[in-house]
């Protein structure tokens, strides 16, 4: 301990001041992490490597993250347009729209776990901007009364552009918080008041054009949506899935097995199937009566893009949804090679829209490696348990068996019929000659 030598007054020591520094700091992250933790992440480097460029932007820039981006310069002016479009049709002014997110501008900055380097006026600004853009669009397309020829959303509501602004608007790097959306959507009353839609319906309405249809389902067990991708990723997870924290004997049982299953062509040789079920919801997958019953997926540009950053949020985001994560690992299961892929092709459960079977197998293998899930939020625990123990029954083995030799073709089975009646003949020639020696006739 070091004293003052004039005053004899004992002062603190450079480790003294460096632990308090240290310690004051930790406290600051925790307290940031508990109040609000950020939900609005770096793709990790893993799946920029599985999705290519497909995780960047496109067409439009939403948030800080891509911002002043060369090549989405030309939304822009349509984003300062489409501002325009909602003040001149509500006879609103600016100002409450930048007061409105200027309360939460904080909040907000929060939400990205990353630094922004944009001053407060410039965040606010971009949360007006690209959040009244993303109202305008939504409230547009699901009126086209609202779109007139000569408006500058027309030339954007093509297949094509739409299809691309979509994929947009649900990349992890590409969101703003939704309650920013909420605030602006109150302030700016974007649709009529007796047409009774919320933003959540036209949300629905907009992006079900590539994922089919859905409907936002709030429920006690599931926290408030923190972004668009988020919206959209929590319609495929059934509201009482949170119940699988508390878990009865029997699934607690199970969920502690091992979180594989063989692939396709291994399942096959058991006398597993895999059937097309119905349903929109493509993670909706049940094991019934030795089949594999799965609604039907799509690999193409905008699912693939949609699975990998549903699958990023959730390894990013600390909740206890891993919904597409487990489904993720159970593909990656299924599939081991092309062959996998194109028997599952073939059994109308995959619409392959890449080149090859091989390109849409690497895909698959490279979504669902190395994921990070505790066994509670394993949804498909249950299947995984059926699918093993029907599996590892040798009489289900040794049937397929018979089946796959015997019954394979056409030729095969009438093969199998001969030999089965030639064998009948034989057994009924044997029991006759013994049945006359043993009881001759008088």
């Amino acid at each position: 301990m070091e004293t003052d030598s004039v005053e004899g007054v004992a002062s603190p020591s450079w480790e003294d001041g460096y632990r308090i520094r240290v310690e004051q700091r930790i406290a600051k992250a925790q307290e940031s992490l508990r109040k609000n933790p950020a939900c609005i992440f770096r793709l990790p480097q893993k799946f920029i490597e599985t999705i290519g460029q497909w995780y960047q932007p496109q067409l439009v820039s939403i948030g800080p993250y891509y911002n002043g981006k060369p090549h989405l310069q030309l939304m822009e002016e349509y984003k300062w347009e489409c501002l325009g479009s909602i003040l001149n049709r509500t006879t609103q002014d600016i100002i409450p729209y930048y007061e409105s997110i200027s309360l939460l501008e904080q909040k907000a900055r929060e939400c990205y776990s990353e630094e922004i380097s944009l001053t407060t006026a410039d965040l606010v600004e971009r949360m007006v901007l690209d959040g009244c853009f993303i109202l305008e669009l939504l409230a547009k397309i699901d009126n086209l009364t609202l779109l007139q020829t000569e408006d500058s959303l027309g030339m954007l509501s093509t297949r094509t552009k739409l299809a691309q602004i979509r994929r947009d608007l649900l990349l992890l790097e590409n969101q703003i918080p939704f309650f920013v959306l909420e605030k602006l959507f109150d302030v700016s009353n974007t649709t009529p008041v007796d047409s009774g839609q919320t933003l959540f319906s036209l949300v629905e309405t907009f992006f079900s054009k590539e994922v089919g249809n859905f409907t936002y389902q709030s429920s006690n067990q599931r926290p408030e949506p923190l972004h668009l991708l988020d919206v959209v990723r929590t319609t495929y997870i059934p509201p009482d899935e949170g119940k699988s924290a508390i878990l009865d004997s029997k699934r607690r049982r199970v969920l502690w097995k091992s979180n594989i299953i063989p692939c396709v062509s291994k399942l096959r040789r058991a006398g597993i199937k895999v059937n097309e079920a119905k349903g929109s919801n493509f993670s909706m997958v049940r094991f019934k009566d030795g089949a594999i019953e799965m609604p039907r997926l799509q690999i193409n540009t905008f699912i693939c893009s949609f699975l990998v950053n549903c699958v990023a949020f959730e390894q990013c985001y600390h909740s206890f949804y891993k919904h597409f994560s487990v489904y993720a690992s159970f593909l990656d299961c299924l599939v081991n090679s092309a062959m996998d892929v194109e028997y599952l092709c073939d059994r109308n459960v995959v619409d392959n829209y890449f080149a090859t079977d091989d390109e849409a197998a690497r895909f698959i293998n490279n979504l669902g490696r190395d994921l990070s899930f505790d066994n509670r939020q394993f949804y498909l625990g249950m299947l995984f348990s059926e699918i093993d123990e029907y599996y590892r029954n040798r009489y289900h083995v040794q049937w397929a068996s018979f089946k796959q030799r015997y019954f394979k073709t056409p030729w095969s089975f009438i093969s199998a019929v001969a030999a089965f009646v030639l064998l009948a003949f034989t057994f009924l020639q044997t029991f006759y000659t013994i049945y006359g020696y043993v009881h001759p006739k008088a």
